[in-house]
């Protein structure tokens, strides 16, 4: 499997009667559908149905995968109506489940390793798994493909690994677009799903890690089983792949976490082999789990020689058309980003007998853009010549590019790779303020995230500038990047005058630090491995920046209501040791409108007061109760409502007994959980929490927990007399403080089909009982849940515009929600993808008649199933590990780098957890800075709507539509749920239109 070039001598392989047009396309006439229903039209698309609860799929002819060789799969997919659930692609035993799919046609591509199969007639795959609807695929495309390596000074690194200092890290990338595809992949016979290997009996993988002869002093191994069904998984390290030690062995879903024995080192090459000694057998056609799974190996070692780093990447490349007349390899593809050194290494070797005169060439094609071809000089090879030539090309644009290398003249070669170049290193934002031979200062829209090796932008400026309305909050990220280390530096911020003379204090700004986390295996194939921005710690005093590393800074301007509008003008000065000093003009303009305290969009957010009293370490229930004021405050300044805004409170419910059960009634003391909520609802302008409530039960798709009340289950005549009276004093209470329409039940989470009838339940005694409560529930909009919740919140991804605009009609209320998913091409809330995705979350909600967004956490800083035995550290584990769900103590299983967690807890645990109290302010984030931002826009939008209501009398019909157009989000900004743009300046050109067109009603 291993193999750390492209040789273009392997052979190609090509079945005629499966292929039309280009040698692998595949036409699907012959494809065999599993099970009913499915269909193949005439156009050759293949369509399957699924119930959501069945497993179907078409199956090609056997196809000739040859053993150790890589293979890309290349379809067009969509799911044509609404669905929910699973498309599934794959050859045989290896499968890839796609939930991304939307209601158009787009092109995806997955990439298999094949194994040294003990099957022959391997077959593609494409079908259903639990999906409620229809998928369809066409243009199906199968090439052999060949990985390209990261090199530098002879080291060859693909993705996953990782060259830091002295220290040497594999981690697997399964979920990246090679899935199992590795450089130090040695051979393999399990099963594979989407990011987990699957074993079945006797099955086996075996990794080779080697460094260019450099020699491992010290090794470290993790790994472990996720999920269990039977077997065991045997662990064994190994010098020459012939004799095996074990070192670990696991019979149940738990970790592994083990110091390699030192007898196996100093060692140039190791060898690492996970194997299933006993269990089932893997049934593919079944989608049969096998014996166990296992989705992360992580290989840590201490290494000889120099310091060095380099961030392992794999490409992968394609054989268009060849003579025979060359042996060519392909080395490296260089930086492949915008700005960086970008050439196409190969060494070329004439295998004639004569020279032969070759014109290199090289271009760049993303969509229908074609960039003009790169011309090299040309090359004469003497007969047997082998040589090595450097091909530049010229990338000057982030997504997904066609990199098309061809010789032509005395031989003939075509070969195609394909550059997926991650937003993160677009260099078209930025402006130059200032630039000395000390340090470049330079601006950038907050919705950028900065690499540490950003170059400085060509484009010039004059000024740092934001605009805000009155009360509220907008960035701009100040930028430096030092061509020499500073030490000792400093930021001042001028108070800021207007033209008027009107004061805006700097006391309203604030700057904040970005910090760069360690992303060390990647939510989704979008990602790159390497330093990602998101927490934004307070500036401290006399810092030092290194040389030659950008280093961006959050510059917050906090808008007072009463401040009056009109541009203000102000410095910000920079200064370090040794003298040296830099002043930059700032201007906020500052729009002649206020916002409201209390936010239109309403939020819910999971806010866990137990982790916080975990790291901070308080020690009086006063304590708690000032912590927890602490990070209310934080979320109140962010417009972020928590689920319980009264955490530490609770709502004692008893029983006031008669000698009847008639004369028996419930009794609520609201003493101290009204003062609560008063405070949180009137100083905090929550907009939104969860109603505590008792005797419903409880569940998610994993379990549930049966009702009961006041310990009486529901088929007691006590339970059936006490908890509608019950809820009926909950809702008169909330109804007498005026509180109904901020309150919702939230007491499932996520069903599947199987607990719709327990749901169906819950909501009847609700509807019953409190039938002006809100009732949400985390679902789709499904038939047999009508009449259920009134307060639908989904995925955003199960947005159905037409059934929500049904809902809206009958007075129901349409929310929904970001978690683990959806990942991309959709807007998430990841620290590894774009900046813009958490604020764009709040143009798309707007756009689609959203009425409040979602999120499980905002504070999950540790998972008590991966860190079993301490807490963890989000500024050095950056990823969201899976809890709950009865996942084994010591497991990791990824949710994605940030699910959950907005907010940091105080940089102190940077070193650790606190062992005293801490009553230092929560660290924001980029995400919590642009969640923020989308409120406040999503704000603009209303008050224009409220305002052309209300001048409807004074406006031409010209100026209605002109107005009015602007209430509608504009298509470069976001015109489908995965189309959006990742560049901010139309968002925030829109923006500037809604304030104009607000300023302007205003004084009519």
């Amino acid at each position: 499997m291993r193999k750390s070039s492209l040789s273009f001598l392997v052979l190609f392989l090509g079945v005629a009667f499966l292929f039309a047009g280009d040698a692998d396309v595949f036409r699907p006439t012959s494809w065999k559908l599993s099970d009913a229903p499915g269909s193949l039209s005439p156009e050759g698309v293949l369509q399957v149905t699924g119930t959501g609860e069945t497993c179907n799929y078409f199956l090609s002819e056997a196809y000739p995968f040859q053993a150790g060789h890589l293979y890309m799969v290349t379809f067009e997919g969509r799911f044509p109506h609404k669905a929910r659930g699973t498309a599934i692609t794959g050859i045989s035993k290896l499968n890839t489940d796609h939930l991304e799919l939307t209601q158009n046609w787009e092109t995806y591509s997955d990439l298999y390793a094949f194994q040294n199969n003990r099957e022959t007639g391997a077959t593609l795959r494409m079908g259903q798994w639990h999906l409620l609807g229809d998928v369809e695929f066409r243009n199906i495309r199968v090439a052999e493909v060949y990985p390209i390596y990261a090199q530098m000074d002879g080291i060859i690194l693909g993705d996953g690994e990782s060259l830091k200092t002295s220290e040497y890290v594999f981690v697997s990338s399964y979920n990246s677009r090679g899935h199992m595809e590795s450089r130090v992949l040695d051979t393999f016979t399990t099963g594979f799903n989407t990011d987990r290997l699957v074993f079945g009996a006797e099955d086996e993988i075996i990794y080779r890690f080697d460094v260019n002869g450099r020699k491992f002093q010290k090794g470290h191994l993790e790994t472990g089983i996720h999920y269990y069904e039977a077997g065991c998984l045997s662990v064994a390290i190994s010098a020459d792949k012939e004799k095996w030690t074990e070192v670990a062995s696991l019979n149940k879903a738990d970790s592994i976490s083990i110091d390699l024995p030192q007898e196996f080192f100093p060692a140039e090459v190791l060898y690492l082999r996970l194997k299933a000694v006993s269990g089932n057998a893997y049934d593919s056609d079944k989608s049969d789990a096998g014996s166990f799974q296992v989705n992360n190996v992580r290989f840590i070692a201490s290494i000889d020689g120099g310091a060095i780093e380099l961030m392992g990447s794999t490409r992968y490349a394609e054989i268009l058309k060849k003579d025979g007349q060359l042996e060519v390899t392909i080395q490296d593809v260089g930086d492949a980003v915008p700005g960086g050194d970008n050439r196409l290494t190969m060494a070329v070797k004439n295998l004639t007998q004569k020279a032969l005169t070759l014109q290199p060439k090289t271009i760049l094609q993303q969509d229908q853009r074609v960039c003009p071809p790169t011309q090299a000089e040309p090359v004469v090879l003497e007969a047997g010549e082998d040589r090595l030539l450097s091909l530049p090309y010229a990338l000057d644009d982030t997504g997904t590019w066609m990199l098309l290398a061809s010789f032509q003249g005395d031989a003939s070669l075509e070969i195609q790779c394909q550059l997926t170049v991650s937003d993160y290193f677009n260099t078209s934002y930025g402006e130059l303020l200032s630039q000395d031979g000390t340090a470049a200062i330079w601006s950038a829209a907050p919705e950028w995230k900065i690499p540490q090796n950003r170059m400085v932008p060509k484009k010039t400026g004059d000024a740092l500038r934001v605009a805000a309305a009155q009360g509220e909050s907008e960035a701009v990220q100040l930028v430096l990047t030092p061509s020499q280390e500073l030490t000792g530096v400093n930021f001042q911020m001028s108070d800021l005058k207007n033209a008027q003379g009107d004061l805006l204090s700097a006391s309203n700004l604030e700057l904040l630090r970005v910090h760069y986390l360690d992303i060390q295996k990647k939510t989704d194939a979008s990602s790159v491995l390497g330093y990602w921005p998101d927490p934004l710690p307070a500036v401290r005093p006399d810092m030092t920046l290194a040389a030659n590393r950008t280093q961006p800074f959050f510059l917050r301007a906090n808008v007072p209501e009463n401040t009056p509008g009109g541009i203000y003008k102000g410095v910000v000065t920079i200064t370090a040791a040794h003298g040296w000093k830099a002043t930059i003009p700032l201007e906020i303009r500052v729009f002649g409108f206020a916002l409201p305290k209390e936010m239109t969009c309403q939020t819910g957010f999971g806010f866990d007061a137990n982790v916080i009293q975990a790291y901070h370490k308080p020690q009086t229930e006063e304590e708690c109760q000032q912590l927890v004021d602490i990070y209310l405050k934080f979320l109140s300044r962010n417009h972020i409502s928590p689920y319980n805004p009264a955490p530490l409170i609770l709502l004692p419910v008893t029983l006031q007994k008669g000698e009847t059960l008639a004369d028996t009634h419930v009794n609520i003391d609201w003493t101290r959980w009204d003062v609560a909520m008063e405070k949180a609802l009137d100083e905090y302008h929550f907009n939104s929490f969860v109603m505590p409530i008792e005797g419903l039960g409880s569940g998610t798709f994993h379990s549930r927990i049966e009702p009961k009340f006041l310990g009486f289950s529901e088929d007691t005549p006590e339970y059936q007399k006490l908890h509608p009276e019950y809820l009926g004093i909950l809702q008169e209470h909330l109804k007498q403080k005026g509180w109904l329409e901020k309150a919702y039940v939230y007491w499932f989470d996520e069903p599947d089909t199987k607990d719709y009838d327990f749901v169906l339940n819950g909501f009847r005694k609700l509807k019953e009982g409190a039938p002006q409560l809100r009732r949400l529930l985390t679902e789709s909009i499904e038939p047999p849940l009508l009449g259920g919740p009134n307060l639908w919140c989904p995925h955003t991804y199960g947005v159905n515009d037409d059934d929500w605009a049904a809902r809206r009609a009958l007075g129901e209320q349409c929310w929904w929600y970001l978690c683990t998913g959806p990942k991309a091409p959709y807007a998430t809330l990841f620290i590894d993808h774009p900046g813009i995705e958490m604020r764009l979350w709040l143009w798309q909600s707007w756009q689609h008649k959203i009425q409040g967004v979602l999120m499980w956490s905002s504070n999950y800083w540790t998972s008590p199933a991966a860190y079993p035995d301490g807490l963890q550290n989000p500024y050095t584990d950056p990823m969201s590990w899976v809890s709950g769900y009865d996942t084994p103590a010591g497991t990791k299983i990824p949710w994605g780098n940030g699910d959950g967690r907005l907010l940091y807890p105080p940089e102190a645990v940077l070193e650790g957890p606190q062992e005293s109290l801490c009553l230092e302010d929560p660290v924001s984030s980029i995400r919590m800075e642009m969640l923020r931002d989308g409120i406040e826009d999503y704000e603009y939008f209303v008050i224009l709507q409220k305002l052309i209501a209300e001048k409807a009398h004074s406006l031409t019909p010209d100026e209605t539509q002109r107005y009015s157009s602007l209430l509608e989000v504009p298509a470069e900004v976001t015109s489908e749920m995965t189309k959006f743009n990742v560049d901010s300046s139309p968002m925030k050109a829109h923006r500037i239109k809604l304030a104009e067109a607000i300023e302007a009603l205003l004084k009519k």
